[in-house]
């Protein structure tokens, strides 16, 4: 693992995303009972390698996936008979990952190969009074 890829990556959303108020490595702080050990809304990062592949001279050529965890705090009502307002307030979610979406997507974080591309944002809908995203995005590095 990687932790250039982290640190970059999280020195950058520091600074394109400073509506962030705690950007961490992912160390299952969300899974308490209790109310999590971070500020909303908040990005937690982890690293997977789906694939390694050795090549010539020993070396070996990783896929990596890094991994976003953000989480809101709910901001008001989504459903239709709230006034428009305070719907707009809760959706702002969205706007947020759209700009995220926008600072990772063919940014190039050190040590990597080739720039961030998105493989699939999806909702984590296992935390009980937030709102909670997983965005994934593939790169590749040499070892």
């Amino acid at each position: 693992m990687d932790k250039n890829i982290l640190t970059s990556t999280m020195e950058h959303l520091r600074a394109t995303a400073p509506w962030l108020r705690w950007i961490d490595i992912d160390e299952g702080q969300l899974e308490t009972e209790e109310r999590p050990p971070v500020a909303y809304p908040c990005a937690l990062l982890d690293l997977a390698y789906p694939e390694c592949t050795t090549i010539a001279g020993g070396r070996g050529r990783n896929a990596v996936e890094l991994v976003l965890t953000v989480a809101f705090f709910p901001a008001g009502q989504t459903n239709s008979a709230a006034p428009s307002v305070v719907r707009e307030r809760a959706l702002e979610r969205f706007d947020r990952l759209e700009e995220l979406h926008q600072a990772l997507q063919w940014w190039k974080p050190t040590g990597c190969l080739t720039p961030l591309r998105r493989l699939r944002c999806v909702p984590d809908k296992r935390f009980v009074g937030l709102s909670v995203y997983q965005l994934t995005y593939a790169t590749e590095t040499m070892a």
